[in-house]
């Protein structure tokens, strides 16, 4: 059974879930909150890679940095909706 994702999961789920979105570990992310900062160049690359605008990668981060129970259940709802489903022996 699907986890159900409420309207605030699928509205933050882009931005909240980057280290499965960008392939980058997520102890990067981390770095981003302790500094709050990342070159003007990487931003460029992350939000070109993913197809977004740098100022939802940088909402991302915050979102991460902010609310990491948050972005914790939400990464690991999507995980649970998107991995195949156990085949019945």
């Amino acid at each position: 059974m699907n986890p159900i994702l409420t309207a605030k999961d699928i509205r933050h789920a882009r931005a909240i879930d980057l280290a499965r979105l960008t392939g980058i570990d997520a102890s990067n992310f981390a770095a981003w909150s302790n500094h709050r900062h990342i070159s003007k160049r990487n931003l460029g690359i992350i939000a070109t890679a993913l197809g977004m605008e740098k100022s939802e990668v940088l909402r991302g981060f915050e979102l991460r940095r902010h609310d990491n129970r948050t972005a914790q259940t939400v990464a690991a709802k999507l995980a649970r909706a998107t991995s195949p489903q156990e085949q019945p022996s």
